[in-house]
């Protein structure tokens, strides 16, 4: 096969794997036809949020893992406050419950 740099073009494409020296892609195009529109950016499950994700892991590993980290984090705390906040519920309960005695 010969190449011919000047009947070449470039568009954006997103690398899936490298194996050797064979590189996977997929382009927009295909993407949009497999996967859906981009439009919902915000969605969590949306496309976009997870090659967005993807590229983070790949390029930034170290930040990634703080990244996660952080997550579990705030979700732990989160449980905590949500935990709490009954405790105190339960116990302004039990404090009306003794006075009224």
């Amino acid at each position: 096969m010969n190449y011919n740099p000047e009947l070449a073009y470039a568009h954006p494409v997103v690398v899936l794997e490298e194996v050797g020296a064979l590189v996977r892609t997929i382009s927009k195009g295909r993407l949009l036809d497999k996967k859906g529109g981009l439009h919902d950016i915000s969605n969590p499950r949306s496309l976009f949020v997870e090659i967005k994700t993807k590229c983070f892991e790949i390029c930034f590993p170290k930040q990634y893992i703080n990244q996660l980290k952080l997550e579990k984090q705030v979700e732990d705390l989160t449980d905590d406050k949500k935990r709490l906040e009954k405790q105190i519920e339960d116990l302004q309960k039990e404090l009306v419950e003794l006075r009224a005695k």
